[in-house]
């Protein structure tokens, strides 16, 4: 089936047919997969950053999906986030995945605009139309180069049920790492590039790794039983390596098995998922983008 949406570029889109695409489970901006943030224009940057993209984020190809502003109902956003996720088609309906009576798909002139200033923005097309097609690193001189393809994602949950979810999401760099363990994982620490993270409780030996410049984790392994996470060890690049926990114990949880993580190609560990509360419950790893 060939529909006419198919020839249009993004900025050409009416806002019907953005709406019309999410309704049937597209997404408009997937039109956005071959270009590389350099060449977007600043109506698309803006609405992106709102949505809180940035150009490490934009060229790997995170989906929204891979953002913590997706953990926000509709009436959580903020103006500028809500305007932004009209630009990229999305309403109250197709946001919350649920079926308003009283959507406001079709929003004011005024309403669709990212700022009352930017004139190149309008409901109609969503911005300018440029004088070409942008392609695959063709921007400001520079010579084609091809886009990285990363399959991003996570692990299985290994572990048991107990605790409360926690979900760290994805972040450019891991910088360090703390493990808190005995006879079972008692808590992890994860410094992250833009913010530190902690789960579980405070017991437990701690064991710790700094990771430098251009080092990052490509293999987890991780010993689960029925209850707990028991033993986590951590291997970089460079050949660094973290290993802390034990193998559980009669009171804990009776002895688990092991379960080995490698990152697909050009991949890192860039958070972690799971259950926690006295102990760690549960953990998946998510894989991520290597740092440029």
């Amino acid at each position: 089936i060939h529909l006419p949406y198919m020839d249009k570029e993004f900025v050409e889109l009416t806002h019907d047919e953005k709406q019309a695409m999410r309704l049937v489970g597209l997404e408009p901006i997937d039109k956005f997969e071959d270009i590389w943030w350099e060449d977007c224009d600043q109506v698309s940057k803006k609405a992106a950053e709102a949505l809180g993209f940035d150009e490490h984020k934009w060229d790997h190809d995170y989906a929204i999906g891979d953002l913590s502003v997706e953990e926000k109902y509709w009436k959580e956003l903020s103006e500028e986030q809500r305007k932004a996720a009209r630009y990229f088609g999305y309403n109250r309906s197709t946001w919350d995945e649920a079926d308003y009576d009283d959507d406001d798909s079709y929003a004011s002139d005024d309403d669709e605009k990212l700022e009352s200033g930017m004139e190149n923005l309008n409901v109609e097309g969503g911005g300018k139309k440029p004088d070409k097609k942008p392609g695959k690193g063709k921007g400001k001189g520079k010579a084609s180069k091809p886009k990285p393809k990363v399959k991003f994602g996570s692990t299985t949950m290994y572990g048991g049920e107990g605790g409360g979810e926690f979900d760290d999401r994805m972040h450019p760099r891991v910088k360090a790492i703390t493990v808190r363990g005995g006879k079972v994982i008692d808590g992890i620490t994860i410094l992250y590039s833009d913010g530190e993270k902690s789960h579980g409780g405070s017991g437990g030996g701690g064991h710790t790794i700094m990771l430098k410049d251009g080092e990052y984790v490509n293999y987890v392994k991780v010993k689960a039983g029925p209850k707990f996470v028991q033993h986590l060890t951590f291997k970089t690049n460079k050949g660094q390596e973290l290993s802390a926990g034990g193998s559980g114990g009669l009171l804990l949880d009776k002895e688990g098995e092991d379960f080995e993580c490698r990152a697909p190609p050009n991949s890192q560990m860039c958070g972690i998922k799971g259950r926690a509360g006295k102990y760690l419950d549960a953990i998946a790893i998510r894989w991520g983008p290597v740092p440029k």
